[in-house]
Parts: structure tokens; sequence; C-alpha cells
């Protein structure tokens, strides 16, 4: 059985909604990569956010996200481990839940890349976002992931990051690198 929401994102609105139009929503924790299409495309993160939370209390979970996998990588004192992630791990201070829930735009590439593979890889360490994504899960965040079909995904996932940048002035927090 799917676990699309069908009133697609959960939590706050934002001015950006509109660019995400026609995509399928799920629940990153719950959705299953057998649920996604074998078809390139664009996939979007998005953190769910209760709009009765204030701003203060939104942004200090995004700070125990970023505290909690420091720790982590602290705890670990492995180097090498510390230099893949800890630059990753920074991007975690740039997510404003108060400006934006969106918190990456991506693509399944060129080639033989697919949305369900791509999902896949999110779980895992081939995608450059799963520690940040694993670290906001850990701190309790629950994230909407949605997608859309795209045979052009690469030209589609540009267009999406460029009208992001106009309404919000910036990339969104996990793309910048």
């Amino acid at each position: 059985m799917a676990r699309y929401l069908s009133s697609g994102f959960r939590g706050k609105s934002c001015l950006c909604d509109g660019l995400f139009k026609g995509f399928k929503w799920g629940d990153l924790r719950r959705l299953s990569s057998k649920e996604l299409p074998t078809k390139p495309g664009v996939y979007v993160l998005r953190l769910v956010v209760n709009e009765y939370v204030g701003p203060a209390d939104l942004r200090e979970r995004v700070g125990k996200a970023y505290s909690k996998a420091s720790a982590l990588l602290d705890k670990a004192g492995w180097r090498e481990l510390s230099n893949y992630f800890g630059k990753r791990v920074e991007r975690i201070r740039r997510i404003d839940p108060v400006k934006c829930p969106v918190i990456y735009i991506g693509a399944t590439g060129k080639g033989t890349g697919t949305l369900r593979s791509r999902f896949r890889d999110l779980a895992g360490l081939r995608h450059t976002i799963f520690y940040p994504v694993f670290s906001l899960i850990l701190a309790g965040w629950d994230i909407d992931f949605g997608w859309t079909e795209a045979e052009d995904a690469f030209n589609v996932e540009s267009r999406l990051k460029r009208q992001y940048i106009e309404v919000h002035g910036d990339m969104p927090a996990l793309n910048k690198g």
C-alpha cells in the first residue's frame, strides 16, 4: 500500500509551495523505495514544521540536530570520518525552518538514475546529504519526500532551483556546498 500523503506535504505553508505543484509526497521514514517510479525525476526534502511552534523553538530543534551530529563525530575521534561528514554537518546550521521548510532540491541525474535508486542512495552513504538528514531525523524532525517524474530531470531541477532563489534569495540549506 502506498504511503503517499493525499493532501500533499504536511506542515506550514511557504511562499515557494507553488514550485512543487503536481509533486507526490510521502513521509521519508515510511516511504519505501518500491513505491517510487523507476523513471528519472526531481525530488524535494521538506521539514514538517508545526505552525503552532514558535520560531525560537524551531530554530533550537535545528541547533540540537547540529549539536548531536557534531558530538557523534567528535566522540568517534576518526579524523577521516570527521573530515568527510563534518562539512556536511555544517549544512544543518544553514537550515531555518521559519524562513522555509524546504531543505533540499535534487534530481536523479544523467544516465540510468531513477527516483527509486536516488531514494535508496539517500538512505545510505551514496548521497551527500545522508548524514544531515539522518541527524535531523534522530533529533526528532519529520521530513516529507516529494517527487515528480521528468525525463529532463537535470533541467527541471535547475529551473526549480532558480525559481526557489527568486522566491527566497538563496538555495535550500542542504543544496549549498
